[in-house]
């Protein structure tokens, strides 16, 4: 699905790619969680960008806000390695 929990236990998640194109995970009481990655597949290894919640995240990870109260993560995955996306030292988890 191309989620990781940082640390067990914990709301913050770090992203990779996904396998699959679409993934929709329910949450009991609240919204779910829909992860699209429209080029998902063997040949589509690395990730380019991603919008979370229609605006673009920069971030290599999501913070609680997407664990608690849901939302949609966009992956755009392409062919080869981005060394720009998410690559800024601000961006990295606290």
């Amino acid at each position: 699905m191309g989620l990781y929990p940082r640390t067990p236990g914990s709301a913050d998640l770090l992203l990779g790619a996904p396998v699959f194109e679409r993934a929709v995970l329910d949450r009991p009481h609240g919204t779910g969680i829909t992860i699209t990655a429209a080029a998902a597949g063997a040949a589509h290894r690395y990730v380019e960008s991603v919008r979370l919640n229609g605006r673009a995240h920069d971030a290599s990870w999501a913070g609680p806000p997407l664990t608690l109260r849901g939302g949609t993560l966009a992956f755009g995955l392409v062919d080869r390695p981005d060394t720009r996306w998410a690559t800024d030292p601000s961006g990295l988890p606290e």
